[in-house]
């Protein structure tokens, strides 16, 4: 099957809905607040950028990718 652009782009919105649903019900913030925070992120900027292909992982890999780049855990960032 060949992927097309609108199959990649519906990946990277699931992921990232998945990701600012998560992060306001876990930490009890509007999903504005979310998105404004997730969006800041190189994790984000991975994702957007379809060449890097971090649209294959699971919405709970890219979670963990954010987390880990929050708490500035670069070495388990960089192992998705």
């Amino acid at each position: 099957m060949r992927v097309t652009k609108d199959m990649i782009e519906m990946s990277i919105k699931i992921i990232i809905s998945y990701v600012i649903n998560t992060l306001s019900t876990e930490r009890n913030i509007s999903k504005e607040e979310a998105f404004r925070h997730f969006a800041q992120s190189k994790t984000f900027a991975l994702l957007s950028n379809s060449k890097a292909k971090l649209y294959t992982e699971s919405p709970e890999s890219v979670l963990d990718m954010f987390i880990n780049e929050e708490s500035g855990d670069i070495k388990n960032w960089l192992m998705v």
